[in-house]
């Protein structure tokens, strides 16, 4: 498990640098736009069958860079509704900013009756209240499963709870990898689920002996073990905004 995590990591850099190479994917689309069309008056122009060639390769070239930018567009706004061929880049970007101005806090009202207004006052406003309502010490209770008893409708044979705990298999976490949205969130290493389907005959066997370790020891590195919490806005960031009026939503990362 620690060897995925660490290759994982190790990827990070040359991803990072391929990307400064390739530039920002709009001013690679309208450069890719504007040969295209260059390409296009000339061959208008002299009718020569190089040119027609130097437009099919400009062509092809302008598609690519449509597509990489139309993914990375719907990854952002996060719209299901839009199909693969529709870039629609003034929908996205209006959905992506539409979306930080919503979730965006401008000030907030606390349990206290103070208001904060700066960005840095809101934060440790927001990270005071839920380490007050999730941390601390708290009492553990313990559940009688006699009580529950009278209500089970039905009770695993032998039979059905040794598959339960039958050790797990590569064609399992395979289909578990790839029932996961391309453009859903990435988890907090940065690759998203439609990085391991493209790599998985190469990483696919290095996961799956890393899952079935999990499932042999029961133990999860802490670097997996991670629990982002997002607040999600129930109300519009109006003045006496509270802190309440924000509801946690806990994101697992299971990747």
């Amino acid at each position: 498990m620690y060897g995925v995590v660490r290759k994982l990591k190790a990827l990070k850099g040359p991803f990072r640098a391929l990307r400064r190479e390739q530039g920002d994917v709009s001013d690679n689309v309208r450069g890719a736009k504007d040969f295209l069309e260059k390409s296009q008056s000339l061959f208008d122009e002299f009718k020569d069958d190089l040119l027609l060639q130097l437009v099919q390769c400009c062509r092809i070239t302008y598609c690519k860079a449509v597509q990489v930018e139309a993914a990375m567009l719907r990854q952002r706004a996060k719209l299901k509704w839009v199909q693969d061929g529709d870039q629609c880049s003034k929908v996205f970007f209006g959905k992506i900013n539409s979306r930080r101005a919503r979730q965006r806090v401008h000030q907030i009202l606390s349990s206290d009756g103070t208001t904060a207004t700066e960005p840095d006052q809101v934060a440790a406003k927001f990270i005071n209240f839920f380490q007050t309502l999730l941390g601390g010490a708290r009492q553990r209770r313990t559940l009688n499963l006699d009580v529950l008893k009278p209500h089970l409708k039905h009770s695993l044979t032998v039979e059905e709870a040794a598959e339960m705990v039958s050790p797990v298999t590569q064609a399992e976490v395979r289909d578990g990898f790839f029932e996961i949205d391309e453009d859903s969130a990435p988890g907090p290493d940065g690759f998203s689920s439609g990085f391991y389907k493209a790599a998985w005959p190469e990483i696919g066997t290095e996961l799956f002996i890393a899952v079935a370790e999990f499932f042999e020891s029961g133990r999860l590195l802490k670097q997996l073990n991670a629990t982002l919490l997002v607040l999600i806005p129930k109300t519009h960031c109006l003045p006496g905004f509270r802190i309440s009026a924000q509801s946690p939503a806990a994101t697992f990362f299971i990747r």
